[in-house]
């Protein structure tokens, strides 16, 4: 998956795009498993789950649940009926949360996604990009394992990733694959100085 879809976060860079297409190639070449695009509907609204796990709110009650036993969920295809056709008195967050949920439960494999959409970008542009935390929250606001793995350096020397997800319960998969890309790409390697240095603060 290369993209969140959203109109509002930042789409993939040049950048993080051929870290992608370096780790499908690589899986391909080597094991000679094809990486197949994913697309997954209403995944461009994953942002504003995400915003709860920063804003750091605990426990937090969707409408597919019982509040005295949250460990049980009722069906999710009425609720987005109803939504369809106006009859939900949910808003649009509350009511794609829980096929969303479902979908990643049901996820067997891994996943491959940008970490963020670009690479590290200069201080205190972080305040006028905060909508892109939807790349790195997504998967733990639905409380999936992830594992950032490092690709390389872009043509600028600053270090560029991915993450991998998978379903709960499956760290170790994605530990696995992201010691096969330390393997191949060289792992974790400290920004080039000269370039570094010879880009401008904003």
């Amino acid at each position: 998956m290369e993209s969140d879809g959203s109109n509002v976060s930042d789409a993939i860079g040049p950048d993080v795009r051929r870290a992608m297409d370096m780790a499908r190639e690589h899986i391909k070449r080597t094991y000679n498993i094809d990486v197949k695009p994913l697309k997954i509907k209403n995944i461009e609204h994953m942002w504003e789950i995400s915003v709860r796990v920063l804003m750091n709110i605990r426990n937090v009650q969707n409408i597919y649940t019982d509040p005295n036993k949250r460990d049980q969920w009722v069906s999710t295809w009425p609720e987005v009926l109803k939504k369809l056709f106006g009859f939900s008195s949910h808003n649009f967050l509350c009511v794609c949360y829980g096929p969303l949920q479902k979908f990643f439960d049901a996820l067997p494999k891994m996943l491959l996604h940008p970490t963020y959409p670009n690479p590290a970008h200069l201080h205190y542009r972080v305040y006028y990009k905060f909508l892109n935390c939807g790349y790195l929250t997504i998967f733990n606001a639905l409380g999936l394992p992830v594992t950032a793995c490092p690709i390389g350096l872009t043509s600028k020397g600053l270090p560029v990733g991915i993450q991998i997800a998978a379903n709960k319960c499956n760290d170790h998969l994605t530990i696995a694959v992201a010691k096969e890309f330390e393997r191949a790409f060289g792992g974790w390697v400290p920004p080039n100085k000269e370039l570094v240095e010879s880009i401008k603060t904003a």
